[in-house]
């Protein structure tokens, strides 16, 4: 019950610090990125005559999933030696 206590006098007083500052929208550059990616990607294109930007952009994709695929394998050699008592030393 203390410890119950002291944690909701902490998080008030961290919410009441939050609530202290500013809040404001997202800058213009925000809302405007679509349209530079949608020019960049059509300049792009037309670079298709020179360089084969499908086989590219499909091997972009593979060496992301193999990058994904590894650190999915190192969290869960982690998490498993967590289990098996080697305290997290898989990294």
């Amino acid at each position: 019950m203390i410890w119950d206590l002291i944690v909701r006098m902490f998080m008030g007083l961290v919410r009441g610090i939050i609530g202290l500052l500013p809040t404001s929208g997202p800058p213009g550059w925000v809302s405007e990125a679509g349209q530079y990616i949608e020019t960049g990607v059509d300049k792009v294109g037309g670079l298709s005559a020179w360089v084969p930007l499908e086989t590219a952009m499909m091997v972009l994709a593979a060496v992301m999933a193999c990058i994904a695929a590894g650190f999915f394998i190192k969290i869960m050699r982690i998490v498993a030696s967590f289990f098996t008592a080697g305290g997290g030393s898989a990294a």
